[in-house]
């Protein structure tokens, strides 16, 4: 499961009472939680920080909360709209080290990071163009999960900076799987879903073009394996990478177009 779709469950709390609840996918109303206390602020803590420790996003339990009580066939039952509507706060650069997310290694980064307000929340991102190969790589053993956030490819991290000034990064929770999938040869180290379609990034280091790109439309594959077409190939990595993005960029704005996404903030500012 990545960040933009909706978890099987979150823990809330209801604005009347501040009574902890537990909201289900799917299903509209509350349950009761055992958990609950007579501190409606103590009872936000407690959902906070489990919602946190399962990796949940703020856009993730925001969709829940409306579609628990108007339905989750409504657009603000979709964790994606929230990001669509994030408000960019700052970008600024940085320099530090990132956390493998497997293994104990840390790797030297250099990127631009940039912070979003999304649900009242503030979240970074970072482009997918400064990770390091042994994090977006077929040798990672993780699939990244990009995210279109304002209009934007990037993928989500927490980063903290030092007295020295400089960052340790890692990568957010839910941005990731350990889950990996081989199409013709090639493994998928990194997706990003844009309304309708899907992208893929893929890598075989023993193809004569390294690396490829492809688009999938999820709802016509019906119950069988994932159907990837329309394949770039290349043997550059930061080429490949920046297709991927062009791709998603593209079919952003086609699905803006189509009014099925309402247009970014962002970009409303910049129009």
């Amino acid at each position: 499961m990545s960040r933009i779709d909706l978890p099987e469950y979150c823990f809330s709390t209801l604005a009347t009472t501040g009574e902890l609840v537990i909201l289900r996918r799917g299903e509209m109303g509350y349950y009761q939680s055992e958990w609950n206390t007579n501190d409606a602020a103590y009872n936000k803590s407690i959902a906070d920080d489990h919602n946190s420790a399962r990796g949940l996003s703020p856009a993730q339990v925001e969709a829940m909360r409306v579609g628990s009580m108007f339905g989750f066939a409504t657009p603000g039952a979709d964790p994606q709209r929230y990001l669509d509507l994030a408000e960019k706060l700052q970008t600024y650069r940085a320099q530090g080290q990132i956390k493998d997310p497997i293994i104990s290694r840390i790797y030297p980064i250099t990127c631009t990071l940039t912070d979003y307000k999304i649900v009242g929340k503030v979240e970074t991102f970072l482009e997918p163009t400064a990770l390091p190969d042994a994090i977006l790589g077929e040798d990672s053993g993780i699939t990244l999960y990009a995210e279109m956030v304002g209009g934007e490819p990037l993928i989500p991290v927490a980063a903290k900076q030092s007295e020295g000034k400089s960052y340790a990064i890692s990568l957010a929770q839910g941005c990731y799987s350990r889950i990996t999938e081989i199409n013709q040869g090639y493994q998928i180290i990194a997706r990003m879903r844009v309304g309708v379609k899907e992208f893929a990034l893929a890598e075989n280091s023993t193809a004569p073009s390294r690396y490829a790109t492809w688009a999938r439309s999820p709802a016509n594959d019906g119950d069988g394996e994932p159907n990837y077409y329309r394949g770039h190939y290349c043997n550059d990595r930061d080429t490949a990478v920046d297709d991927f993005c062009k791709r998603a960029r593209e079919q952003y704005e086609y699905e803006i177009s189509v009014h099925r996404i309402p247009p970014s903030r962002n970009n409303k500012k910049e129009r």
